[in-house]
């Protein structure tokens, strides 16, 4: 079952700001994602603490989402170093 993706307003401002490499490469990652997203191969983890959804890992840089049965919200696309402030 393939998720619908949808980017919300600062995840899609961030992706203008990352080099055209790396945002290929998050693209990239976030489809193979939605496209089969029980498969063991994607580094997605739960988030605890303060920030509720799931973190999918990209090299240096996390995506943070939010699952339903039909959809994947990707709220933030940040670099490691601000992810988890």
């Amino acid at each position: 079952m393939a998720l619908t993706v949808v980017y919300a307003r600062d995840a899609r401002k961030a992706l203008v700001g990352i080099g055209a490499r790396d945002r290929e490469r998050i693209l990239l990652r976030v489809e193979a994602y939605a496209a089969v997203p029980d498969a063991a191969s994607h580094d997605v983890r739960t988030l605890v603490a303060q920030q509720p959804g799931f973190r999918l890992r990209v090299g240096v840089w996390r995506v943070l989402f939010d699952r339903s049965e039909t959809t994947m919200d990707i709220r933030y696309v940040l670099h490691r170093r601000e992810a988890y402030r």
